[in-house]
C-alpha cells in the first residue's frame, strides 16, 4: 500500500484540545471535542486527534451511526464509532479509500482487499491533464508521461520518444515537442527524485504535488505565475517549492487542486490559498490580477472549509464542513450555479466574465464533494446523488436532457436521475466521470475522441457504466481535457481518449485516440 499512518504526523492530544470523557459521537459544534481513544494499529499514533479533524459526530448516510471526518480533498478519513467487528457501518464506505477507527482500535474489516494497512487518506493517485498524465507511485514519487512541453513531466531526461539523441539534453527549448510514453520520475534536481508525496495533480500546463510535510511542489509552465514560486515567467522542468507572498515556503497544507493556470491549497487551519492566473477572478481575491505566490483567500476566513476544487478551467469551488458550496471565477455559462450567467459573451475573451469573490450556491445543501469541469460543475450530496450545473451542450450536467442551441446553460443545480451511490466524480472539458460505492465507473458527455471509453465516438447525455471496466473495482478516476486515467484496486492504471502525444502511456497510433480503457504499457508500482 501507499503509506503507513505515521506519515500523518498526528499531533499529540491535550486537555485543551479534547476531553477523553466525551463520547466519540459528540456534536461537531462542541466547543470541547472528544478525544479518540488511542488503541492498537499500524502506529502508536493511531487514535490521536489530528489537527485537520473537521466534522464531529456526522452521520453521513443516516444509518444511526456517527463518525468524525478528516478533510483530504476528494475523500475523507473516517474516525468514529462502528457498531462492532461486523463492520456493517457504511459511513466509512462513503469514501472508498477511507479507513475507520471504532472503539479505539483500527477496524481491520475496512481494509479487506486493500492489504494490511490503509491507503494514505484516500489521496489522489492518478490525474489526467491536457497533454500528460501523472500517478502517485507506492514509493511516494510522482510518475508522469506524455508531453514534456515546458517541463510538465518534471524530468529533464524526457526527449522525443523516437529520437534517443535528444534524451538527457537540458538545453532543449520549452517549444521543442518532448514526449515520453514511459512514466518518468519527477525530480528536484537531475537524478534527485521528489519523494514523500501524498497526492498529485496534473493540469493543462503544469503539475503539482503535496508532500507529507505539508509543503507544495510544482513544475511546468509559469507564464501566469501558476508555479507559485515568486515570479511569473519561463518554465521549470524540475520541481520547485511553492512560496507565500513573503517568500517563505507554503506549509501546513492538507490538500491541493489546480485549474488551467491557477491553483488552490487548503491548510490544516481551514485557510484557502490561491495563486496563478486570475483573469476571471478564479483566485477569489476580489480582483483580476495574477499572483505568482500563494495568497490567502480572506473572503472564506470565517468558514470551516474542508475541500477545494480548481479543476477544469477558470472557476473555483470550496466545500464547508456543514455541506455548503462556495463558488467564484468565470460564470458565463452558469457554472457558478447562481441562477444567471456573469456576462453576456462567455466565449469572447475580451469579456472575462469575472466573479472575483466567493459566493454561496443557495440551492445546495448536504454536499460531500464538489468538482469543476471546463464550463460546468458537479457535486455529490450525502445520499450519493449527483448534481450538475453550467454548460450542458453535450449533456455534461448528467440529467439526460437535450437542450436547444443557444440554451445550453443550466443556471441552477439539477439532479441526475441516472446516478446513485456515487462516491467520486471527475469533470473534463465537455464530459464527466463517476465512481459508485462498488467501484463501478460511469461516463457521459462529449465523446469525439473516445473519452467516454464505451468503444464509440458517439455523444451520450445519459450516464452509463463503462462496460470495458466491468468487474474492476475502480479506486480513482480523472477526466483530463480529452483523456482519462483510472486506477483499480489491483494497482493497474487504465487510460483512454486522446493520445496525440502518448499521454495514454503508449505510442501514438494513426487515429491518435483510443475509445476503450487499456492498461498503460509500463505500469509503475502503485
Amino acid at each position: 500500500m501507499l503509506f503507513s499512518v505515521p506519515a500523518l504526523s498526528l499531533p499529540a492530544t491535550s486537555a485543551s484540545e479534547c476531553d477523553p470523557n466525551l463520547p466519540s459521537n459528540a456534536g461537531r459544534s462542541s466547543v470541547v471535542r472528544p478525544c479518540i481513544i488511542p488503541g492498537e494499529g499500524p502506529s502508536e499514533t493511531v487514535g490521536q486527534r489530528p489537527d485537520n479533524l473537521v466534522s464531529y459526530g456526522l452521520d453521513i448516510d443516516d444509518d444511526g451511526y456517527t463518525a468524525n471526518y478528516v478533510s483530504t480533498g476528494s475523500t475523507m478519513l473516517v474516525y468514529g464509532m462502528d457498531p462492532g467487528p461486523d463492520c456493517n457501518d457504511s459511513d466509512a464506505d462513503i469514501y472508498p479509500d477511507a479507513f475507520e477507527i471504532y472503539d479505539g482500535k483500527v477496524n481491520d474489516c475496512a481494509n479487506i482487499g486493500k492489504g494490511t494497512e490503509p491507503d494514505f487518506l484516500g489521496r489522489a493517485r492518478v490525474r489526467s491533464g491536457f497533454l500528460h498524465m501523472s500517478a502517485l507511485a507506492a514509493d511516494g514519487t510522482v510518475r508522469s508521461w506524455g508531453s514534456n512541453l515546458s517541463g510538465r513531466l518534471g524530468n529533464r531526461s524526457a526527449g522525443v520518444a523516437s529520437d534517443p539523441a535528444l534524451f538527457n539534453n537540458p538545453d532543449l527549448s520549452p517549444e521543442t515537442p518532448r514526449v515520453s510514453p514511459t512514466p518518468l520520475v519527477a525530480e528536484t534536481e537531475p537524478f534527485v527524485p521528489l519523494t514523500n508525496i501524498i497526492t498529485v495533480e496534473s493540469g493543462d500546463t503544469f503539475t503539482m504535488a503535496l508532500k507529507d510535510d505539508g509543503t507544495v511542489w510544482t513544475w511546468g509552465d509559469n507564464y501566469s505565475g501558476q508555479l507559485g514560486i515568486g515570479h511569473r515567467y519561463g518554465y521549470s522542468d524540475l520541481a520547485r517549492q511553492v512560496v507565500n507572498s513573503d517568500g517563505a515556503p507554503l506549509e501546513g497544507i492538507i490538500t491541493i487542486s489546480m485549474g488551467w493556470n491557477h491553483a488552490l491549497a487548503l491548510d490544516r487551519d481551514g485557510r484557502v490559498w490561491a495563486w496563478g492566473e486570475n483573469g476571471t477572478g478564479q483566485l477569489g481575491l476580489g480582483d483580476i490580477e495574477d499572483r505568482s505566490s500563494a495568497v490567502p483567500v480572506s473572503a472564506l476566513s470565517a468558514e470551516q472549509i474542508i475541500s477545494i476544487s480548481a479543476s477544469g478551467g477558470l472557476h473555483s469551488t470550496a466545500l464547508t464542513a456543514d455541506g455548503r458550496v462556495y463558488v467564484w471565477g468565470h460564470g458565463g455559462f452558469g457554472q457558478l450555479g447562481l441562477g444567471e450567467p456573469s456576462c453576456e459573451h462567455p466565449y469572447d475573451h475580451r469579456y472575462p466574465c469575472p466573479y472575483p469573490l466567493p459566493v454561496q450556491v443557495q440551492v445546495l445543501s448536504n454536499i460531500v464533494s464538489v468538482e469543476n469541469g471546463a464550463w460546468f460543475t458537479l457535486a455529490i450530496d450525502s445520499t450519493g446523488h449527483v448534481w450538475g450545473w453550467g454548460n450542458s451542450a453535450a449533456g455534461q450536467t448528467g440529467d439526460g436532457v437535450t437542450r436547444s442551441a443557444g440554451n445550453y446553460s443550466v443556471l441552477t443545480p439539477v439532479q441526475s436521475p441516472y446516478l446513485e451511490n456515487i462516491v467520486a466524480v471527475s469533470a473534463g472539458r465537455h464530459y464527466a466521470l463517476a465512481i459508485d460505492r462498488d467501484g463501478k465507473a460511469y461516463s457521459w458527455g462529449r465523446n469525439h475522441l473516445g473519452q467516454l471509453g464505451d468503444g464509440t465516438t458517439t455523444l451520450n447525455r445519459i450516464p452509463k457504466a463503462v462496460l470495458a471496466l466491468d468487474g474492476k473495482r475502480i479506486k480513482d478516476i480523472s477526466a483530463g481535457v480529452h483523456s482519462v486515467v483510472a486506477f483499480d484496486n489491483t494497482g493497474v492504471i487504465y487510460t483512454w481518449g486522446l493520445n496525440d502525444v502518448s499521454q495514454l502511456g503508449r505510442d501514438t497510433s494513426p487515429l491518435h485516440y483510443s475509445n476503450v480503457p487499456t492498461p498503460i504499457k509500463n505500469q509503475p508500482q502503485m
